[in-house]
């Protein structure tokens, strides 16, 4: 493996990125577990890679597809087949495999019963109220000789599910996750068990890992005795098998409508009406804690952790400023306990003040990224320094750009934001500088980022540090509690994630100025052409809605160039042209408005019709995009509806 690993990173076309190489270690590594489960035929540990063929490639695939790593590694079937050999009371059946995620409900029950004498259930999270259990995948993991890491997969977890009886009582239908979450509610990308077992792999983790065998063949040059040669290999093959049988990736959601709404306007309510206030009274009180010794410091009795935690709450409640007086703040201490279940109804009622901060830090992150496409990577690494303001022109945010870095070195990009962004990361860049100065920092990476906080419900102690993405989502999550939207039918509440912010600013900048934007989309979004943005988009837009925004879209470009003589669009004309033939017409403004829609959606979802942006070359600035509406000869099939002559 490891000459392998080498020889992939040095190649002229290897791979440069730590991320890329770390997913092909992970493939690489299944696929040698593998050749050692069946390493009668290849032999690896005398012959390494040399021995795998088409043959080996496509029974891999095949397996891979439908069930991932717990397929191909058959973890499912080797502790099925352990328990069976070991529970007296069943016994083992080759068509138990067929279906490993509903085994007999009565050897099920035999099974749970021996995992609870061989002690296999522990806690399931570390807060004292929630008593449910779950199975230990490290206790498993041992038993069937493998690292506990391999089986926290969807798959995996779903098929251990009908052994955690706790967890199918408080929700049958959900896969919900192994650790407790630290949320009111369960997260909106919770999927159903049945989801997640009917589900192939997805394309691209098939994908990858296809990529994994394809780089150990066209290495076989290097090591001809220890790799594989590529002849009579059809990776072409294989590849439309994968296209053909996988699962669509899942698509980065769009936030709903009402649901993005109240979350903006939440976010801008705690910005604009809080925001100040809370984030001078906060400085206020970290300062005057620090400099009274009323932070908690190690070895201290219990007693004097009560005394300084009483003297904390007192002094906010003795503090209040006016412009907080309607949050009902109840003093320092934070409402959430890992002692006793969380009140969240005391939380949004009657609200500590570092509760308060945690959740501002929240509003500002959720505001930033729906008013700004970010990725959760680019906002981590925010330095404080990240506001620009150009006079007589306006505010600019400056991060790193993910997914556009040779050797892990990121490139900056520079984007126009509105002020009330600005005035949002300004409050974070406050709290920040303060609880440097407080600790005297020193640290040089610490203090020049921007996301430098103490931890989410650590208020006992002053010990800030550089955040986390995992802090960051907790944050938000912590404002989404705030703004306590209702759950679905399932009981999931929708957590805002910034990749769907980003996601949601292109569609709906995208929606609200048509094609001609494409060019500003893909700029502000930072992709690399506004090939990337159209797809990206587009593949958001469900069952008719893009032919019938498409027709939407030529419809007002015909209007406009009728009336006022140009559009946006380079070749309206040639449309304008191709309609009034097709329906007989001198003038658009003859053909009912109904009819003119209707031929149109028909067109576009027919291909008779389409939209096509084009580069245009400039010597002088950057390229431009232009619109053009491609015709192609043919009628739809449906009849021309109301025609005018």
């Amino acid at each position: 493996m490891k000459k392998v690993l080498v020889l992939a990173t040095t190649e002229p076309d290897g791979i440069k990125m730590s991320g890329p190489l770390l997913t092909f270690f992970l493939d690489l590594t299944v696929i040698v577990k593998w050749m050692y489960i069946h390493k009668t035929k290849y032999h690896p540990e005398k012959f390494g890679f040399a021995l795998l063929d088409r043959q080996a490639l496509e029974s891999f695939m095949t397996i891979f597809i439908k069930e991932g790593n717990l397929g191909v590694l058959n973890y499912h079937g080797i502790l099925i087949k352990y328990l069976y050999d070991t529970i007296p009371e069943i016994s083992f059946s080759p068509t138990l495999m067929e279906d490993p995620y509903h085994l007999p409900a009565e050897d099920v029950r035999h099974i749970i019963k021996w995992f609870e004498i061989n002690e296999f259930y522990i806690k399931r999270g570390i807060r004292k109220y929630d008593n449910s259990l779950t199975l230990s995948r490290k206790k498993i993991a041992k038993l069937i000789g493998t690292e506990a890491k391999v089986l926290t997969s969807e798959k995996i977890t779903a098929f251990f599910r009908q052994f955690e009886p706790d967890l199918v009582s408080q929700h049958s239908l959900l896969l919900l996750p192994v650790a407790s979450s630290s949320t009111e509610y369960i997260s909106h990308n919770v999927r159903t068990i049945s989801e997640v077992i009917n589900a192939p792999i997805t394309y691209t983790a098939n994908s990858a890992t296809l990529s994994a065998w394809e780089r150990i063949f066209t290495l076989h040059r290097h090591i001809p005795d220890y790799l594989p040669t590529s002849d009579h290999v059809k990776f072409s093959a294989t590849r439309k098998m994968m296209i053909e049988s996988s699962t669509p990736n899942s698509k980065t959601p769009w936030i709903p409508l009402p649901i993005a709404l109240k979350y903006t306007n939440e976010s801008l309510r705690m910005v604009l009406n809080f925001g100040p206030a809370l984030k001078d009274f906060y400085i206020k009180a970290v300062c005057f804690f620090f400099k009274n010794g009323l932070f908690n410091v190690d070895e201290e009795s219990t007693f004097e952790m009560a005394r300084k935690r009483n003297e904390r709450n007192k002094w906010v409640q003795d503090n209040i400023p006016q412009d907080l007086q309607t949050l009902n703040i109840n003093g320092w201490t934070t409402n959430f306990h890992p002692n006793t279940e969380s009140s969240w109804n005391s939380f949004r009622q009657t609200p500590s003040l570092s509760d308060l901060i945690t959740t501002l830090i929240g509003a500002t992150l959720v505001l930033t990224t729906t008013l700004k496409p970010m990725r959760m990577g680019e906002v981590c690494l925010l330095k404080k320094d990240c506001i620009l303001y150009k006079s007589n022109d306006g505010y600019y945010l400056k991060h790193v750009q993910e997914k556009r870095n040779t050797r892990d070195v990121f490139t900056e990009i520079i984007r126009p934001v509105p002020r009330v962004v600005a005035d949002a990361l300004s409050l974070l860049v406050d709290i920040s500088d303060a609880l440097k100065l407080v600790t005297s920092e020193a640290d040089p990476y610490s203090c020049e980022m921007l996301m430098y906080f103490c931890g989410v419900n650590k208020n006992a102690t002053i010990q800030p540090s550089v955040m986390s993405k995992k802090y960051l989502i907790s944050c938000i999550d912590r404002f989404c509690d705030w703004v306590n939207t209702d759950p679905d039918e399932y009981g999931r509440r929708w957590y805002y994630r910034v990749h769907e912010g980003r996601k949601s600013f292109l569609i709906t900048f995208f929606w609200c100025f048509k094609y001609a934007s494409l060019g500003a989309a893909s700029w502000m979004a930072g992709h690399g052409s506004w090939k990337e943005t159209l797809t990206y988009i587009t593949s958001s837009f469900p069952g008719d809605e893009l032919p019938e925004f498409e027709a939407q879209y030529a419809a007002e470009q015909l209007w406009q160039l009728e009336k006022y003589g140009n559009s946006e669009a380079s070749n309206t004309r040639q449309l304008y042209l191709s309609i009034c033939d097709h329906f007989n017409v001198t003038q658009v403004n003859l053909i009912p408005e109904n009819d003119l829609r209707y031929w149109l959606k028909k067109a576009f979802e027919e291909k008779i019709y389409s939209i096509t942006p084009i580069i245009i070359q400039n010597s002088e600035a950057a390229n431009s995009v232009e619109v053009a509406f491609k015709i192609k000869k043919g009628k739809p099939n449906a009849s021309r509806k109301g025609s005018t002559r």
